[in-house]
């Protein structure tokens, strides 16, 4: 087993890598790096430029000196099926044997295309008597071999392939309290949503509303000039730029008009260009929403507590006011990760 090994997240327009301890309970980060993902290269998990991709990262790493010769990939796809099931309580050697068993069940589609992969989330007793809470993920095998492609022109040895959903559960798990909480990881094209009970995750779900909005809508407003992403990310991150709710901008900004149609024209357009990159970001906050209410209709007597932002759309200013102010529910970054040095 390596000590160390190079952990991979590629993006759609980051891609981050460190140098970190594997398989320990309190890791050391030694590197940590990102960088923009080269143009055409990345769709949907798949880099489809591996020659690209592979010489641009091969001189970012040796930059960051990052030595270690083993890598684990973390990957996020539509072309993943996650399934989560409930199988009788038996060993953990017999539990493959059942999903192998089952699998075609389970996931509609030309099995022997796909690898399968599964994690226990839970033991449960009810009137049946106990049993085994399980998801399990299908992933083409193209993909797979899509990810040993690139490891192999890097010149690396593949320890694991993980998914982003268990990714970021097993690293967000220890900073999350003792209720019931959910977890919001905004990305650039898409936002991953887990409620955990206890740090156990009871549901997950991604939704195809990110960050990319946001940042799309800030590069073609005539109110701000700016030339490309990363400029509009780091406008966002150290500019207030967006307002705590989605009718409060309509109201201050139709103050604005009536009551300073001449003296403060640069206030107005002000408070319009901070009322469209506020309305970006309407249809993340309302899948959002859609997902809470759901999760309150099937569990009427619980509820989340807390909300952990995390991702790329932690650092836009003000995303954790809008949420909190949308939703009602306590919003926290999640910054530092608790346990890792």
């Amino acid at each position: 087993m390596a000590t160390k090994v190079v952990s991979i997240d590629i993006g759609f327009h980051t891609t981050r890598i460190c140098e970190v301890d594997y398989k320990k309970k309190n890791p050391k980060v030694y590197q940590c790096i990102s960088f923009p993902t080269p143009e055409d290269v990345y769709e949907d998990g798949f880099i489809r430029n591996k020659e690209k991709f592979v010489e641009v990262t091969r001189g970012k790493i040796l930059e960051a000196n990052i030595k270690s010769k083993k890598v684990v990939f973390t990957v996020a796809s539509t072309k993943i099926a996650n399934r989560e099931v409930t199988i009788p309580f038996v060993k953990p050697k017999r539990i493959k044997d059942i999903i192998d068993a089952n699998a075609s069940e389970y996931f509609p589609v030309e099995i022997s295309e796909y690898t399968i992969a599964y994690n226990v989330l839970d033991k449960i007793t009810d009137e049946t008597g106990k049993q085994l809470r399980i998801s399990i993920l299908a992933a083409p095998n193209q993909l797979i071999k899509n990810y040993y492609s690139v490891a192999e022109l890097l010149g690396y040895e593949v320890e694991a392939i993980d998914y982003l959903g268990n990714s970021i559960v097993q690293s967000c798990k220890r900073q999350v309290g003792t209720g019931i909480d959910m977890i919001v990881q905004v990305q650039e094209e898409s936002t991953l949503l887990s409620i955990l009970e206890v740090g156990v995750l009871t549901l997950q779900r991604t939704i195809q509303h990110g960050t990319e909005s946001i940042i799309n809508t800030l590069m073609n407003s005539e109110y701000y000039h700016v030339r490309d992403e990363e400029e509009a990310l780091h406008l966002l991150t150290s500019n207030a730029l967006i307002n705590r709710g989605f009718l409060y901008s309509q109201d201050e900004v139709a103050a604005t008009i009536v009551d300073y149609p001449q003296e403060d024209d640069y206030y107005t357009r002000q408070q319009i260009g901070k009322k469209e990159l506020t309305e970006s970001l309407f249809n993340l906050i309302n899948n959002i929403t859609r997902v809470l209410d759901y999760y309150s209709s099937k569990n009427g007597d619980k509820k989340i507590v807390t909300i952990y932002l995390t991702g790329q759309g932690s650092k836009i200013k003000g995303l954790d006011d809008l949420l909190n102010n949308e939703t009602g529910i306590q919003v926290e970054k999640i910054d530092t990760l608790y346990g890792v040095t």
